[in-house]
């Protein structure tokens, strides 16, 4: 199992939950587990969003003067009405490996024997197109679904394309 505490990535992240959709470049850059942050951008100076995370404490500000703050980044996410971001989960989905967080479901494996199908935490996940990264094989393409609908809007679909990782 991958196992890396401290990492960037620059991709593209894509978004559609059944009626409206978009795209953002996203800098993810991880120092250990309680501290990261998360920038999305949106395409031609639409905004920026900024999630950011310390120990106790996670800030979401835009570019449009929107600061939100809550003791986790679960908490933060129920604040904001039709964001349906795996962040939890994220952080070790790029990586390759389930969430230690919870146990997951369906697991398949490539020949080459990095993670290729996954459901965890209400989400099916595909990763793909796996290349070397420093002394790493990481996936560079995932695809999450949302399986797990409680309301109309969580019928989500996100696909994250990574173009870099640099890891120490």
């Amino acid at each position: 199992m991958v196992s890396i505490s401290h990492w960037q990535l620059l991709g593209k992240l894509a978004m559609h939950n059944g009626h409206d959709g978009g795209q953002v470049d996203v800098f993810w850059q991880q120092q250990d587990e309680q501290n990261y942050e998360i920038k999305l951008v949106a395409p031609f100076g639409a905004g920026t969003t900024v999630v950011t995370a310390v120990p106790g404490q996670v800030m979401l500000a835009t570019s449009r003067g929107e600061n939100i703050t809550a003791d986790n980044i679960e908490q933060l996410l129920a604040q904001i009405p039709d964001w349906t971001f795996p962040v939890t989960g994220l952080r070790f989905w790029v990586l390759g490996i389930p969430s230690p967080q919870s146990t997951p479901g369906y697991m398949r494996w490539h020949e080459q024997g990095g993670l290729a199908v996954m459901e965890q935490d209400g989400w099916r996940i595909e990763l793909e197109n796996y290349a070397p990264s420093g002394n790493y094989y990481l996936p560079r393409k995932i695809f999450m679904r949302r399986v797990e609908k409680k309301k109309s809007q969580d019928d989500v679909e996100l696909k994250l394309v990574i173009r870099q990782w640099t890891i120490p």
